[in-house]
């Protein structure tokens, strides 16, 4: 995937953000028409538009975010020896964050998708999504720049989809 995010607003003054980020997969790397969704690539194009807004709800402490995410999908023509078409995505993502001090900050996030339906060669396959996911968040800096986090969730409802009972993940990131 390719795209990034355009911070249309910045105002540290009001602790107000709004940004604009697009994102493209290209069909790229092997595909086997013969294992279908076996295959780690798609053999299709797919866009990600999202809009983002974080207000500080109590300045230097809590802060609240929602992204708005949009996924369009392109058709895959060698599908199995079908055609696959897929219909948009939609994702609502919301976030409170609470920073303990510099270097500790916890947050509890809520999603919510819906949307998806396949169909194989023009037929429906009843398959739309919708799922309702939770996760708590504590993010550590061991540096001004580099960070750990460790989340835990669980999925609260999903319809047509993998369900998780408990994911744990964990991330090294280095902002540049």
């Amino acid at each position: 995937m390719f795209g990034s995010n355009i911070w249309l607003y910045n105002n540290k003054e009001s602790e107000r953000y709004f940004s604009l980020g697009g994102y493209f997969a290209i069909p790229a790397g092997s595909y086997d028409a013969a294992k279908a969704s076996m295959n780690l690539g798609e053999n299709r194009w797919k866009g990600v538009l999202e809009v983002n807004w974080v207000q500080a709800i109590i300045s230097k402490v809590l802060y609240a975010e929602a992204t708005l995410e949009f996924d369009k999908f392109g058709d895959n023509n060698n599908y199995a020896g079908a055609r696959l078409r897929q219909d948009n995505v939609y994702e609502l993502q919301t976030h409170l964050r609470y920073i303990l001090n510099d270097k500790n900050q916890l947050g509890v996030s809520y999603f919510h998708t819906i949307g998806g339906e396949t169909y194989l060669n023009g037929v429906a396959q009843n398959d739309r999504q919708t799922s309702d996911r939770a996760l708590l968040t504590w993010t550590h800096f061991l540096q001004p720049r580099l960070q750990l986090q460790f989340q835990g969730g669980t999925d609260l409802h999903v319809k047509n989809g993998p369900q998780e009972n408990w994911r744990l993940n964990f991330r090294i990131a280095r902002a540049f």
